[in-house]
């Protein structure tokens, strides 16, 4: 009982911070280095965490595969969009004081590595939301 209660909260914590970055973003968008609709789709991604871990325990099966169908592409799209998207990149990177600043190229790659995987795992979770299979 102790497990679904701390659930719960850290579920809506999670919507709870998506939904205010949200209020966040939509009061300052010119304080964005990248479009508005990107930085609504990381905070979706908190909402949509925040369901998936509501929906988890819930009896709701088909919405807790979907959440999670959800949650993996609003996870793809901004180091798809980072890796392919138009306009220049800048990325860098830092291990305790030292930082890295790296090249356009290398920003891409890295960028696009881990989206096509989280893009992979998308298309897997809705493969399996279609046909009503757990992958737990």
């Amino acid at each position: 009982m102790v497990s679904q209660n701390r659930n719960r909260v850290v579920g809506v914590f999670c919507c709870v911070v998506g939904a205010l970055t949200a209020l966040a973003i939509y009061a300052r968008p010119e304080r964005l280095h990248a479009p508005a609709w990107l930085a609504y789709m990381a905070c979706a991604a908190f909402v949509l965490a925040g369901l998936v871990i509501l929906a988890m325990e819930s009896k709701h099966k088909a919405l807790y595969r979907w959440a999670v169908a959800a949650l993996l592409v609003a996870m793809a799209v901004p180091p798809n969009w980072i890796a392919f998207g138009p306009g220049e990149r800048r990325c860098s990177a830092a291990i305790g004081f030292v930082r890295f600043i790296s090249g356009a190229v290398a920003c891409r790659i890295a960028f696009a590595i881990g989206g096509v995987i989280v893009a992979a795992m998308a298309v897997w979770a809705i493969r399996m939301a279609l046909r009503g299979e757990d992958a737990r």
